[in-house]
């Protein structure tokens, strides 16, 4: 919502509403306050048979906001080397080989092979798990976001559902893949990338306001796209996401559409 021509990144409150006590810049009052974190539902049209919880070991997807985490700025001038790439709108899923078993999941379970699943049907058609077998890519990982009719407001306007991968994990280090390794290996799997519209030695962006210019933009539908996701070139460890170095910007124009 906008107040005054500006955009609201929430609600600001005096002391008074904690707990009596001492308290100090950064402390984390969320549970203090009660405060949940709220996200609207992410659906797919027959997204089958849950048969467990996400899997141990692969981490969900998420991404901090620069606008919560300014602090994340500085560590992207630290590095060499980064690359922004489109924020699709639609619902996240894994696909991951772990010896001998692939599975398919959801953004919190995994799903079941019996043709009830679309995430499992988009794999069989593409030939995923046989690419995945015939190249030896045991202990892997791909995440990515699944698009399509009946998927969020399917803004890409798309006919039929597409993946596009942003995220592989190898899981016996448990470690991204840089972006040239992920490219090599969806030119050989045959997958889709999201797209990556930048990439440099040198982080130039000084503010969030840059940054959340640098997130608008368009579709080629035509549609808001809904942001941008920020990353470095090799995978680099952030004290403030306490794993790899990663944040968004979301288009301030998408979220008032929305």
């Amino acid at each position: 919502m906008k107040f005054r021509g500006q955009i609201s990144q929430g609600l600001v409150q005096p002391l008074s509403i904690l707990p009596e006590g001492t308290y100090k810049i950064g402390d984390e009052v969320t549970e203090l306050l009660g405060i949940r974190k709220w996200e609207v539902e992410e659906r797919v049209t027959s997204s089958g048979t849950i048969i467990g919880e996400f899997p141990d070991g692969i981490p969900k997807t998420d991404e901090l906001r620069v606008q919560s985490y300014p602090e994340l700025i500085d560590e992207f001038k630290k590095i060499n080397g980064y690359y922004i790439s489109t924020k699709m709108d639609g619902t996240s899923v894994t696909m991951y080989r772990k010896d001998d078993h692939f599975g398919v999941c959801g953004r919190n379970f995994e799903y079941a092979d019996d043709g009830k699943c679309a995430m499992w049907k988009y794999a069989h058609e593409n030939g995923i798990p046989d690419r995945i077998k015939e190249n030896n890519l045991s202990d892997l990982a791909i995440q990515g976001e699944f698009c399509g009719a009946g998927i969020q407001k399917n803004r890409l306007k798309l006919k039929k559902p597409e993946w596009y991968v942003f995220t592989m994990i190898d899981l016996k280090t448990h470690r991204r893949l840089s972006l040239a390794k992920m490219k090599e290996l969806c030119g050989i799997l045959n997958l889709k990338m999201v797209p990556v519209e930048e990439e440099r030695d040198l982080f130039e962006y000084d503010s969030i306001e840059e940054l959340l210019e640098r997130a608008k933009g368009k579709y080629t539908s035509g549609m808001n796209k809904e942001g941008i996701v920020i990353r470095p070139l090799e995978p680099v460890y952030s004290r403030i996401v306490e794993g790899p170095l990663s944040m968004k910007a979301l288009n301030n124009d998408y979220l008032l559409k929305k």
